[in-house]
């Protein structure tokens, strides 16, 4: 099992940026077409969180798959309003580094994944509704699903948030992107979508708001027992489970 960290420059960035990689010792043959799976961070967390934070070194080596992890910083994976361009350097540009310098990670939709916590669960099922067809399936844990109530109740009390947010995505009703609406694009998705969506969360009611918008059965809901590093990683085994080997 190998650990790494990739520094390179974002062109989409316009500044050196650095991501984590895990690889799983390879000993045979068909090995050398890894599962790749993406883990994005919450907002404001680096690209060695899942690291640290979780046993993804052990379930790499246990699976065979390939983790690729960057960092959120404050951009929400989001091309931001003012300021940087952050999903395209994530969904964009980062996909072509791995696939340029791993040649034995898979560039295969079929076996390529997402997995994302918090602000990293939104980045991920954004990406995966966004390019639809490009992976097989996503896990959002204690994902920010409603994007747009989540930034007007951040601006209704006055949250330290709720400037950021507004630099990132917009006012909802004004300058706000529905390219940004997680609700809007699920109801957006091209006939014959395949990819699954795995929602681990506490919160089943607002889970419940986009699983409304997906065709069924692409998706399916998960009780998590709480928020937070600790419940995530508990259940990062189970994700990799349904999305990798399609069990329980």
């Amino acid at each position: 099992m190998s650990s790494l960290t990739l520094r390179y420059y974002s062109q989409a960035l316009g500044m050196n940026t650095a991501v984590s990689l895990v690889l799983p010792e390879e000993n045979t043959e068909a090995q050398m077409c890894l599962p790749l799976v993406y883990l994005l961070p919450d907002e404001g967390e680096d690209h060695t969180r899942w690291i640290r934070e979780t046993g993804i070194e052990r379930l790499s080596q246990k699976y065979k798959f390939a983790a690729v992890m960057p960092g959120c910083a404050q951009g929400c994976y989001t091309n931001m309003k003012l300021g940087y361009h952050f999903y395209d350097a994530w969904a964009e540009e980062l996909p072509q580094i791995v696939h340029t310098y791993f040649p034995s990670i898979s560039s295969h939709p079929n076996s390529t994944y997402l997995i994302g916590a918090g602000m990293g669960g939104y980045g991920a099922v954004k990406t995966m509704l966004k390019q639809a067809g490009k992976y097989a399936g996503v896990a959002s844990f204690s994902g920010i699903l409603d994007i747009k109530s989540y930034i007007l109740n951040a601006t209704a009390s006055s949250s330290l948030d709720s400037e950021r947010l507004l630099r990132v995505f917009g006012m909802p009703g004004k300058s706000f992107s529905d390219d940004d609406d997680l609700l809007e694009l699920a109801v957006c998705l091209p006939a014959g979508f395949s990819g699954k969506f795995y929602f681990f969360s506490t919160e089943q009611e607002e889970t419940a708001k986009i699983q409304n918008h997906l065709p069924p059965p692409l998706s399916a809901y998960l009780t998590l027992p709480g928020d937070g590093w600790e419940f995530w990683d508990h259940e990062l085994e189970h994700a990799l489970r349904l999305l990798l080997k399609g069990g329980n």
